[in-house]
């Protein structure tokens, strides 16, 4: 068996599981404990454990800081939009010069989503933040667990390369546009009266390269990504898998397919990732398959917004292509 598809069976295992888990405990959204599983998944224990550790550390911390800030701005939107601005810019800019990336990117989409929380979605901010965090605990544990039990030690594709410095004017848009993208998200929600604007909007921050060029030239792929998965999806939940275990093969299998992608090597891991995120999303509910076609429906085109507003984002910050950066998981 080819490495890649031993990773893919052992990252679709361990994210459906991971989903059943949060089913079973009732956890609010399951959906952030199977992105957790996906996206930590590696066949390098080193960097499956580091990246877990700071998936789930970056959370705790930007959780805390982001309730402090929805609670201190809570009801005056200058202050909210202003604070939504600046934790994007500052932890972007922040991002491009760490070792580690990775943490500042959730802790800012953590900090991100509280407060985008405060404004359209208003609930007990103290509960959210628990339940956050105990779902992408969930998710980081359960996944490594798996990957760790997997017997051998498949060899992982190389890694990408470490970006070359960047001028301050680099980094400087790339934290705009996602300040940018950060802001306009509850604007366009709004307007369009769109569904899942956290989880979509959530999604669509991580979407956004340490290069703004790549982020506009790596568009097609992105957008065929979600495209895909959102529509296998779509396409699942069309065919009324009402019991829990058949949707979960369902699930897994599909999950395979864009795992598969995702752990090979060469251009096309990029659509893995965003295709195996786009069915997370649209699949998986609170109460395991979803029983209605509508909210999955709202979900894709949720998606397909999400998608289309970073690309329209990065043509509007990066007008002359050239240059190549590294993607941002």
């Amino acid at each position: 068996m080819r490495p890649e598809t031993r990773q893919a069976i052992t990252t679709a295992s361990a994210t459906v599981l991971s989903a059943l888990a949060a089913i079973w405990l009732e956890l609010e959204n399951p959906w952030w404990a199977a992105f957790s599983a996906f996206v930590v998944s590696h066949a390098d224990r080193h960097r499956l454990v580091l990246k877990g550790t700071m998936r789930l550390v970056a959370t705790v911390v930007g959780a805390a800081l982001g309730l402090e800030l929805a609670l201190a701005s809570q009801g005056v939107m200058l202050l909210q939009g202003t604070a939504i601005f600046a934790a994007a810019f500052f932890i972007t800019r922040r991002r491009l010069i760490s070792p580690y990336a990775y943490a500042w990117l959730i802790g800012m989409k953590m900090i991100v989503m509280m407060m985008f929380i405060s404004i359209l979605e208003p609930v007990d901010l103290v509960g959210f933040a628990y339940a956050r965090v105990l779902e992408v605990g969930l998710g980081v544990g359960l996944c490594t667990l798996i990957n760790i039990l997997v017997p051998g030690d498949p060899a992982s594709p190389p890694a990408a390369a470490a970006p070359g410095a960047k001028t301050l004017l680099e980094i400087n848009q790339v934290a705009l546009l996602a300040a940018a993208v950060a802001l306009s998200i509850p604007l366009l929600w709004t307007w369009l009266e769109l569904p899942s604007m956290v989880q979509v909007g959530i999604t669509t921050l991580a979407m956004i390269d340490r290069d703004v060029i790549r982020t506009r030239d790596r568009s097609g792929m992105r957008l065929l990504g979600c495209f895909s998965g959102g529509l296998l999806g779509l396409l699942l939940v069309g065919l009324q898998l009402n019991t829990l275990w058949v949707w979960a093969g369902a699930l897994f299998f599909s999950l395979v397919l864009f795992g598969r992608t995702y752990h090979g090597e060469g251009r096309w891991a990029y659509f893995g990732t965003q295709g195996g995120l786009a069915l997370i999303i649209t699949l998986v509910t609170s109460a395991g398959p979803p029983d209605s076609i509508l909210p999955v429906i709202e979900r894709f085109v949720g998606i397909l917004c999400g998608a289309l507003l970073i690309v329209t984002a990065s043509y509007v910050f990066a007008p002359k292509a050239k240059g190549a950066g590294e993607v941002a998981s």
